[in-house]
């Protein structure tokens, strides 16, 4: 009976290893043609936790066949294991940096009617105290005629500068504007926006003289999965036992899942070829919505340095929610800079935590 037991676990194992590995594919497959590589990409995560534990488990059996099994499948998928956990030992020199910060900040929680204002100046508060050299803002919003003069304050009193490229994509209410922002200590010389028709996600490129050089940002806010309020207690609320109304639940979500790696793939397609065409020195970052065991992640990412690979520790994390609870923002940059520091403040405001990189100019 132990015998078949453990056959049955080893199987187990062999299929979870099967699918960790063939999970690695989703970066090289568009989700417009191979959608269900995409589901299995984000999933990569899990299969990975799985394997690491039936390791521990056939190491602490002392199962060797079963052990050089699993440390095999860990070996062929290290390169993407690197995505989302690093250790980087050196010293974090921040001298004569560009302080980096992109932070997706949820209209600064707009919808939060009675305790916006509040919780606002908590934003703000934060971002003085991080004193950022360029920050890129997405899901940002702005009045001209209320207490909610956002832009007004962070050029006044929080960033205490005049450079600002600001792209709105719509009217929240009257003259409530919802868009995407950089602010920069340094001069901008040149604005231009990459928009996809009947969206409010885009990408905004702003030139910016540091040190006579120009430096182009791209900053980006790429499709959400759009999942509502219900979406997201269905998954903190699922358990072992399966009926019809749970079943339809899931394909709900299944399906905004693979809609919104498709609508990524394409805006990726158009940003990065953009990007590739640039010639200046480029930095790239926002919230793309997607893990790094994605298309578009590798798509956005081409021949640029990620910052977290480069100078991050720990697991990577970015998402303040349930789903997905790994990275989805990034700052990505070229050959021209070098990455000192790199880390993600847990700071409970938004929904996403806000990243910031520490880049020296070569």
């Amino acid at each position: 009976m132990k015998t078949i037991i453990k056959n049955l676990l080893f199987i187990v194992n062999v299929v979870i290893g099967f699918f960790l590995i063939i999970s690695t594919i989703a970066v090289y497959l568009n989700p417009n043609n191979f959608p269900y590589f995409a589901l299995l990409g984000i999933s990569f995560p899990i299969f990975l936790i799985l394997i690491t534990l039936l390791l521990f488990y056939w190491t602490f059996r002392k199962k060797k066949k079963f052990i050089l099994f699993n440390i095999t499948v860990l070996l062929v998928t290290s390169p993407f294991i690197t995505d989302f956990i690093q250790i980087n030992l050196s010293k974090n020199d921040t001298t004569n940096t560009i302080k980096f910060m992109t932070f997706n900040v949820r209209q600064f929680d707009y919808y939060n009617w009675r305790e916006n204002v509040k919780l606002r100046d908590k934003y703000f508060e934060y971002i003085q105290s991080e004193k950022p050299d360029i920050v890129c803002f997405q899901e940002f919003f702005s009045s001209e005629s209320d207490n909610l003069r956002n832009i007004e304050l962070l050029t006044k009193e929080v960033l205490k500068t005049e450079n600002m490229h600001f792209y709105p994509t719509h009217t929240l209410y009257k003259d409530r504007l919802y868009g995407i922002t950089t602010f920069s200590k340094y001069p901008i010389i040149n604005k231009g926006e990459i928009t996809f028709e009947g969206s409010s996600n885009l990408c905004i490129y702003t030139d910016i003289i540091i040190n006579n050089d120009t430096v182009r940002v791209y900053n980006n806010h790429l499709q959400s999965i759009k999942f509502q309020p219900e979406d997201y207690q269905f998954i903190d609320s699922l358990k072992l036992e399966i009926d019809s109304t749970k079943i339809g639940e899931a394909k709900g979500i299944v399906r905004k899942l693979l809609t919104g790696f498709e609508i990524r793939a394409n805006q990726a397609d158009v940003i990065s070829e953009h990007i590739a065409n640039c010639r200046y020195k480029t930095i790239v970052c926002g919230d793309f919505n997607d893990t790094p065991i994605s298309y578009t992640y590798h798509k956005m990412l081409g021949n640029l340095n990620d910052s977290f690979i480069e100078s991050g520790n720990g697991i990577g994390n970015t998402y303040n929610g349930s789903f997905p609870s790994f990275r989805i923002d990034y700052i990505f940059y070229d050959d021209n800079f070098e990455c000192k520091k790199y880390i993600s403040p847990h700071v409970d405001l938004s929904d996403h935590f806000p990243v910031i990189s520490y880049l020296k100019i070569k």
